[in-house]
């Protein structure tokens, strides 16, 4: 229940769906109007069950990460939503043989939910396999234990060309000596990972085979493929306002507030702010946009790929560093924002972000970028094309999980 990870399970609905299977989604109230209006078909059946009540440090009715005052309550979140899982069994036995449930990594009761209906259970994260791969190393091999500085770069166990920093992950991931309940609940994600049928990534092979491809040799299952603070906003507003380039900005309205009197009137002409929600695909696909200033998150930098639009990655939090390591290090199709003195946590600059915007509007490495993220475009429309990669790798899924229940195999 966080829009990140609701959008592409939405949209993995519908390419089930276009595939004549039957598709029935299960959320909670709160959640029920959104979801209905994204699908826009009635072919996908959705269904509410009440949400728990009274979840410490969560507001009452807040059914969705997004709209929570502080990530600090996320555990607390997420481990209430426990508290779903009799409605839920009771639900999936009402309805007609189920094949196959597919739910959110995080809701790790599903698997125990899974196991007594005897129905497999794929994972999904939203994530791509970069990510949730240099994870596992870090947790594996604790590669951070060999410097001495949060901001220091180590070399990865099996991918020696990469240089990361123990400042690109969360905790407890970044610490050498990890503790507490996002720890425990880390482990318990774990567990039930490797219990569960397998992991659907949203991704493509020909973007990060190599990194599949150890995934599946290492870990498993087998994958077939901020809210801004207000020191971020100011310094963007800053930034943009000195480079002199017209933009779009989308920043949500009570931060509006932050950026100071004038702002609009200054760039007007140039620069236009939105305080509400906008469609995100539909300004990327606009012919006249070169340019994605982006937290990284990977639902948008799949969306970047998929219109060629380069990006500027400005990562925040949970694996967004990681995502703009392998966007700009590793596939090409963006330059960095980096805070003062190169650290990967900390505030970026409002002279960084000027700077950076006018080499990607008109600079030789926002020409490079540009370029590259043209030929992922291609690529990545290739996948889900007929014959696809990504069209291929649907139908195995769809046959290995028919194939699994037929035989009797769990």
């Amino acid at each position: 229940m966080s829009q990140g990870h609701t959008t592409p399970l939405l949209y993995l609905s519908r390419l089930f769906s276009d595939r004549h299977i039957s598709v029935t989604l299960i959320t909670t109230p709160a959640n029920y109007s959104a979801i209905k209006a994204t699908l826009k078909t009635d072919s996908i059946s959705v269904i509410d069950i009440p949400f728990p009540d009274n979840i410490a440090g969560v507001p009452p009715g807040v059914e969705i990460t997004d709209n929570h005052p502080s990530m600090s309550s996320f555990v607390n979140f997420v481990q209430a939503t426990q508290q779903l899982q009799p409605r839920f069994e009771q639900l999936v036995r009402s309805l007609p043989p189920v094949t196959c449930t597919i739910s959110d990594g995080f809701l790790i009761w599903t698997q125990d939910s899974a196991d007594k209906l005897g129905i497999p259970r794929l994972i999904f994260y939203g994530a791509n396999i970069f990510s949730m791969t240099m994870c596992n190393i870090m947790a594996q091999f604790k590669p951070h234990a060999a410097v001495g500085l949060d901001d220091e770069p180590f070399a990865v166990p099996g991918f020696r060309r990469f240089k990361l920093m123990a400042n690109d992950f969360e905790p407890p991931l970044s610490e050498l000596e990890p503790k507490g309940p996002a720890l425990d609940f880390l482990i318990r994600q774990q567990e039930a990972m490797a219990r569960s049928h397998g992991m659907v990534v949203n991704s493509f092979n020909e973007l990060e085979p190599e990194f599949q491809d150890y995934w599946n040799r290492n870990y498993g299952p087998k994958a077939w493929q901020r809210r801004l603070p207000s020191s971020y906003v100011r310094e963007v507003s800053i930034g943009l306002e000195q480079s002199n380039v017209r933009f779009m900005w989308v920043v949500k309205s009570k931060q509006l507030r932050l950026i100071g009197e004038g702002f609009e009137e200054r760039v007007k002409g140039r620069g236009k702010v939105v305080g509400e929600w906008a469609d995100q695909m539909e300004i990327l696909k606009h012919e006249i946009v070169c340019g994605f200033l982006s937290h990284c998150g990977w639902n948008s930098m799949l969306e970047s790929m998929c219109v060629g639009v380069a990006v500027l990655a400005m990562p925040l939090m949970a694996e967004q560093h990681l995502n703009a390591r392998l966007v700009v290090e590793e596939i090409g199709m963006g330059l960095r924002l980096w805070p003062r003195d190169m650290v990967a946590r900390g505030v970026v600059g409002a002279e960084e972000v000027a700077k950076m915007v006018v080499e990607l509007m008109e600079g030789e490495g926002g020409r490079r970028v540009r370029k590259r993220v043209e030929a992922v475009r291609e690529v990545a429309y290739g996948a889900m094309k007929d014959g696809g990669s990504s069209s291929t790798t649907l139908d195995s899924l769809i046959g290995h999980v028919c194939g699994a229940v037929h035989s009797g195999g769990t």
